[in-house]
């Protein structure tokens, strides 16, 4: 897929390939053991954007699973080479929010700094930087909830 405008930012990962249209909402670090889990390493890099910045359609090779009950997140991994592609969660009808791992961005010189760490207290090592760190699950949830709203509007 082509990028359209400036705005345009590609993806890639494996054999998918995708875009997502307009600026990313926010940039954060899950430590929780999902993502610990579905990417393989002790922690998560994510862009986050409004579901609807995701130009679709996504490949039919993504296999995508919910690891545990609401509010969930339906995680997409590359059925061939089994690295994450993209995430999905519903908010509320008609809005969601998007998750996609930094690693699969074909560019990422203009993506925003990390906001936070998020599950900090789930982390596998200790990590110095100056980036907020938030502990426990709903502190997580709200931190990511409260800075995705504030800055909906600003991508």
């Amino acid at each position: 897929i082509g990028v359209k405008d400036e705005s345009d930012l590609p993806m890639s990962i494996g054999k998918q390939k995708f875009e997502v249209s307009g600026k990313p909402v926010m940039r954060f670090i899950c430590h929780c053991k999902i993502c610990q889990k579905v990417y393989q390493k002790p922690f998560a890099d994510i862009i986050a954007v409004k579901a609807s910045q995701v130009k679709k359609p996504l490949g039919s090779g993504i296999l995508f699973a919910k690891h545990r009950s609401y509010p969930n997140v339906n995680r997409g991994v590359c059925s061939a080479c089994n690295n994450p592609v993209v995430g999905f969660m519903p908010v509320a009808p008609f809005f969601g929010l998007s998750f996609i791992p930094v690693a699969n961005f074909t560019d990422q010189s203009n993506l925003p700094e990390p906001t936070m760490h998020t599950f900090y207290d789930r982390r596998v090592h200790d990590v110095t930087d100056h980036v907020p760190k938030v502990s426990g699950y709903w502190p997580s949830q709200w931190a990511v909830t409260r800075d995705f709203m504030l800055n909906m509007f600003k991508a």
